[in-house]
């Protein structure tokens, strides 16, 4: 059901972690999951952490496809996840790269120093890496954001859109792209992009002079300029 290898964390020692999608028959991210599975106490549980927006229904079709196999989907809303960087923090806590910069995933309260959310968000968009509901949704394809590299197997068995994901990877591309970008202060998610006074994107993320945006595939490139706000920006990169 996920793009991920699940199965790879199949007898590996304590917790441990990957990101991984949910899509629909089309190929289209219906949320990204964040895996944690921990055997700590005699397991193993696997917890599936959703978009709250797409819980619901995925818990849903998840049940639906439960025919044979010993297993129980049980919504826990109680259940909390942080991301931890700078080490390891005490207790159940499994390697996880959500930020570009190395980090780790537990499921307890590490009772360590918080960063502001806007704190994290700098994080995130410096990094290049896509929120789900921000910068991307159930439009688009997991090689659209940057997520085929950490949340795509192109080895494991079957799941359920596998066959769009394959053939945008091996024989064709996206018709847009989310990429990185430098932009004058006071520019806002929902900016247009343009070249030649043609809209080529639109922003999606900010924090100060960094930001993210979707942008037609054939003006994606890093180096290729753009207009915004009255201003001339440079794509540096891609989202990853």
């Amino acid at each position: 059901m996920l793009t991920s290898d699940v199965k790879s964390l199949e007898g590996k020692a304590g917790p441990r972690a990957q990101l991984g999608c949910a899509l629909d028959q089309k190929g289209k991210i219906q949320a990204d999951v964040v895996v944690f599975v921990d055997d700590a106490e005699g397991g193993p549980t696997v917890h599936a952490w959703l978009p709250r927006r797409s819980a619901e229904a995925l818990l849903a079709a998840w049940d639906r496809y439960i025919v044979m196999e010993d297993v129980e989907l049980v919504p826990d809303e109680g259940a909390r996840l942080f991301h931890v960087e700078g080490g390891a923090p005490p207790g159940r806590a499994a390697p996880f790269d959500a930020l570009g910069e190395g980090g780790f995933v537990i499921e307890s309260d590490p009772g360590l120093p918080r960063l502001e959310e806007s704190a994290i968000e700098a994080r995130r968009i410096a990094a290049g890496r896509a929120a789900f509901g921000v910068d991307f949704d159930e439009k688009n394809y997991v090689q659209e954001c940057g997520l085929e590299a950490r949340a795509v197997s192109f080895t494991k068995g079957c799941y359920l859109g596998q066959e769009v994901v394959c053939m945008l990877q091996m024989r064709g591309h996206v018709n847009k792209r989310l990429v990185q970008l430098a932009v004058p202060v006071g520019i806002a998610p929902g900016a247009e992009l343009a070249v030649d006074g043609q809209v080529v994107g639109t922003v999606t993320s900010v924090a100060g002079e960094a930001a993210l945006a979707m942008v037609k595939y054939a003006h994606s490139e890093p180096g290729k300029r753009l207009e915004v706000g009255g201003a001339s920006v440079e794509i540096q990169g891609l989202a990853r």
